[in-house]
Order: C-alpha cells, then sequence, then structure tokens
C-alpha cells in the first residue's frame, strides 16, 4: 500500500490469503491512497487500485494514463455512507441544527422555527448527478414522502425517481426544487455547472448539499500536511460561496482536503476538517468557525 499503510486494510488483505509488503519492488498489485508515485512504477506492478472513487486529478496530473499497468477506482464504495451524510445535512440545513445548537436557549425557537423546512411537507428534492449515491440516497428519502426528481448526464430513468431528467434539459429543475443533493464528478462537463446564475434560480428557502467533487480549497504541494493558499481560496470563496450567502441559502462544503495549483487532490491530515472550516470562515469574514462548521 503506497504511500502510508491502513491497517485495517492490511488486515483484510491478508486475512484473503494474500502478502502483503512495503517494498513496491516485491509488489505485484498496489493499494494506492493518494500522493506523488514513482514514475515509472516498477515493472512487477499489474495492477493499482485506488482507494477513492474520484479519478479526474490522477489523469489531469498524469498518474494515470492509457497503457501499461491496470487501474480500478472505488466507484460504489462509498455509495450508501456518503447517501446517509447527504441526508444528516439536508435535514440539519432544513432544521436549522447549528442555529439552534449555537443559540443555547430556548428563546430562539421563534425566528427558528419561522424558518425551517420539512421535507414530509410535499417537498422536491433533486439529486443533481444522479448515480451509484442516488441508488442509495433514494430509498432513504422514501418514508418523508418527498418528490424525487433526478438529473444525469444521459436522463436514463434512476430507479425510484419520480422524474429523471438529463442534464442538457434540466433548467426548469433548478427553479422548482426545494432542496438538491450535489453528486457530481468533477470533469469538464460539470466544473462550475452550479454557478451565480443556477442559484439566482433556486427559491429563496432552497437547501443545498454538496457531497461531489469542488475545487473550493487550493493548497501547496504537501500531501498529508497541505497548507492552503489563502489568496485563491479566497477569491473563490468569494466568487462560488458568497453570492449564495447573500442570497440566504446556506452552502455545505466538504472539508479535509483541496487541490493544489496543477489539480493534484491533497490533504490537510490530522483535524484538516476543522482546518478546513477555518479557511473558509477566514475566506468569508465569517464570525465563527466551529467543529468543522462555519457560522
Amino acid at each position: 500500500m503506497y504511500p502510508g499503510v491502513w491497517d485495517p486494510v492490511v488486515g483484510e488483505v491478508e486475512a484473503a490469503g494474500h502478502e502483503f509488503t512495503t517494498d513496491l519492488h516485491d509488489a505485484e498489485f498496489l493499494i494506492y491512497a493518494g500522493g506523488q508515485l514513482p514514475d515509472p512504477l516498477p515493472a512487477n506492478i499489474g495492477f493499482v487500485q485506488f482507494v477513492f472513487s474520484g479519478i479526474d486529478r490522477l489523469i489531469d496530473a498524469g498518474v494515470m494514463r492509457p497503457g501499461g499497468v491496470r487501474w480500478a477506482n472505488a466507484a460504489g464504495v462509498y455509495g450508501k455512507p456518503v447517501a446517509e451524510i447527504a441526508l444528516t445535512l439536508l435535514l440539519s440545513q432544513l432544521h436549522h441544527v447549528k442555529a439552534a445548537s449555537l443559540a443555547g436557549s430556548f428563546r430562539a425557537r421563534g425566528p427558528i422555527d419561522a424558518a425551517q423546512g420539512w421535507l414530509f411537507d410535499a417537498a422536491t428534492v433533486a439529486i443533481v448527478g444522479a448515480g451509484g449515491i442516488a441508488d442509495a440516497l433514494i430509498p432513504m428519502l422514501r418514508p418523508f414522502g418527498v418528490k424525487v426528481v433526478a438529473v444525469n448526464r444521459s436522463g436514463h430513468p434512476v430507479e425510484g425517481a419520480d422524474e429523471t431528467h438529463p442534464m442538457s434539459a434540466a433548467d426548469h429543475v433548478w427553479r422548482e426544487a426545494d432542496a438538491f443533493v450535489l453528486a457530481m464528478p468533477l470533469t469538464g462537463e460539470t466544473a462550475g455547472l452550479v454557478d451565480a446564475s443556477k442559484f439566482a434560480q433556486m427559491k429563496d428557502s432552497a437547501v443545498v448539499v454538496n457531497v461531489g467533487r469542488g475545487e473550493l480549497i487550493v493548497t501547496d504541494e504537501n500531501f498529508g500536511a497541505a497548507t492552503p493558499l489563502m489568496d485563491r481560496t479566497q477569491q473563490r470563496l468569494q466568487e462560488w460561496v458568497q453570492p449564495m450567502i447573500e442570497r440566504g441559502l446556506i452552502p455545505v462544503i466538504t472539508g479535509f482536503y483541496g487541490i493544489n495549483e496543477d489539480g493534484k487532490v491533497l490533504t490537510f491530515g490530522r483535524g484538516g476538517s476543522d482546518y478546513s472550516a477555518a479557511v473558509v470562515a477566514n475566506g468569508l469574514d465569517a464570525n465563527r468557525p466551529g467543529n468543522g462548521r462555519v457560522s
């Protein structure tokens, strides 16, 4: 496994009857968790298993390229856990859980009650980038009685969705949905797709949860201990996130990782999610970051 060793993964490998080695020159199969790979890989490596699903940065950086060693990603592995997190974020934003916890007093009940939304109140939830995450999320949404609108590239019907639309014919969805779950991979077609014009079409009460790919935080080269490049990061936050806040929308931003100026995904290391919150707070001149969240 490269560059670090994850003990649970090693345990699974050995339990399946395989031999684990830390020497790339002794291995036939490489489990890859990101970072700089030797180029070229030793000739004895015949297969590389990437532990995450997103491979766009690996392709852009030339790490994954046609010919030679075969690659696989973890597509589909994270569908259920990410779907549960998406539902958690959706509910917490609709019910202003953060505002209630920060208020610390029952006296805040009035404005919070007035502002909160309810899924069971004939809500329409749009899942944009409806793939494996949508397959897991739709059954979780069903008990709330919501209308589920799936948006994907092809327009091929998504099982369990009330409607499915191709991305090219989904303009009306931005106006009609009460909540959005963005689960798109980052490609040339999807980069910057949800921009200020899309947010301008949404209802003022709309909630947006992004569990897909994003390019909000730009970092230096140090995988596992990256430092944010604040000028670039602040610029992107002001361009992409500030318009949402000004419209009363609640942005939900994944933490722990960013990209460097070459587009390579890098992580902040231990405490990275809270660190991400502080970076976003600084970039937006927010009042207070707290435990992975920003107010």
